[in-house]
């Protein structure tokens, strides 16, 4: 049995935050290496990108946090970038780090993102002039402090408190709880929510890797700022499948509050926007990872040769409707499992792509069904097989040959 590789893995810790009586109302997501809890820190901008890529892409939201909030750790680079702008503000919760300083630019933009419906949140607060002074300009827009414990002394801790009651939005949240003398004396004081290891360590999850390949995100960054018509930018990501991926996992995921199935790369980059579509991009290019090397595998030029193949016979069939869309994503679909070392089903599960795409991937169902069966028919050599599909739906044997000519010919373009 082949040893899976911990490089195929990704890691995310979470620590519960509570209220007074103790239950988890959020949690705060948190990088890790590996499995056991480190955390090696050299960019805190990479750190919390790779987070929100873990959990977008390789775990969900919901998995992570359920029902719950999501603090997300927010540097002054990633906020000037607004790189948090796809994410759903019912869901995350952006907590500005402790050393950003809110000059007026900045504001500007942390302003904007609670004018947008997120929750703000200052970490590690430290009742001193110098450390009011620079976070000061926030607090309009601030909905929760967050009090280092043992960066303050008592009489800090209860200074803080006196001093926030002038700020009635605004709720006070001690981190670093260790002890039930400590969750006492803040709950005496009119602190409302707490964090530390009296409650729970933070719990290490962990996911599979589905990483985009850096050059794809570069050309699609680059497509995109030329404004391209809606054809175009599909035409793109049909050249990236691995980061059309995960571009599904994070539209369909509970982040980004998306009603209904999506069916086809248009619907979802439509759905989208550009704006929203290039802050994502920047996202993972922000998470960094070296190239994947599976564009030159034969799984890869597989997985793009059957999903052009069954696009082609699409446009056949339903020559003036939408089945070509659905036809390119269920070819690509269905190699993922061995091209990006996750399960079929669970990507099923994390997908909502209604039921004739899921059918067609599950059991060879409907003309979807029909399209995966004669490009699967073809790849083993069993050609009656699949001129008796096509038979079925009015394909004649010589645009079988000019659908497979051409989706061979399409995959080489790709490849240059």
């Amino acid at each position: 049995m082949e040893l899976e590789s911990s490089s195929d893995k990704v890691y995310v810790a979470r620590q519960p935050i509570v209220d007074c009586d103790r239950k988890t109302v959020a949690y705060e997501l948190l990088f890790r290496s590996g499995h056991t809890g480190g955390a090696v820190i050299k960019d805190a901008t990479q750190a919390t990108a790779r987070v929100l890529v873990n959990a977008l892409n390789s775990m969900g939201v919901n998995t992570l946090v359920g029902k719950s909030k999501a603090f997300i750790n927010c540097d002054r680079r990633m906020l000037m970038e607004r790189t948090f702008e796809p994410l759903d503000p019912k869901v995350f919760v952006l907590e500005v780090l402790e050393d950003v300083t809110g000059d007026a630019e900045v504001a500007q933009v942390v302003g904007e993102l609670k004018k947008a419906g997120f929750t703000i949140a200052l970490d590690d607060f430290l009742m001193t002039p110098e450390h009011l002074a620079k976070i000061t300009p926030f607090l309009p827009f601030a909905s929760i402090v967050k009090i280092d414990l043992p960066l303050n002394t008592p009489a800090q801790i209860k200074a803080t408190a006196e001093y926030f009651r002038s700020y009635p939005h605004i709720t006070l949240l001690a981190e670093k709880v260790e002890t039930e003398a400590e969750f006492l004396h803040c709950k005496g004081l009119g602190y409302k929510m707490f964090q530390g290891y009296f409650f729970a360590r933070p719990e290490v999850m962990e996911g599979r890797k589905i990483d985009p390949r850096t050059s794809g995100v570069l050309q699609l960054l680059q497509v995109l700022r030329k404004d391209p018509e809606i054809k175009e930018l599909e035409n793109a990501f049909k050249r990236q499948p691995e980061i059309t991926l995960n571009l599904l996992k994070y539209i369909n995921s509970a982040s980004v509050g998306v009603r209904g199935h999506i069916d086809s790369i248009r619907q979802t980059l439509t759905l989208i926007g550009q704006r929203k579509l290039q802050q994502w991009l920047m996202l993972m290019m922000f998470a960094g990872g070296g190239p994947n090397t599976s564009s030159a595998s034969a799984l890869f030029d597989n997985a793009a040769q059957r999903a052009r193949l069954m696009e082609n016979l699409a446009r056949k069939i339903d020559i003036h409707g939408s089945l070509h869309e659905k036809a390119f994503l269920v070819g690509m679909l269905s190699r993922m499992d061995a091209l990006c070392k996750v399960n079929l089903e669970t990507i099923l599960q994390e997908f909502d792509l209604g039921v004739d795409l899921s059918e067609a991937l599950r059991g060879y169902k409907g003309i979807l069904g029909d399209l995966l069966k004669i490009a699967a028919s073809i790849e083993l050599d069993e050609f009656e097989v699949a001129l008796g599909l096509c038979n079925m739906h009015n394909v004649k044997p010589d645009s079988l040959q000019s659908s497979l000519t051409e989706s061979w010919a399409w995959l080489e373009t790709i490849k240059s």
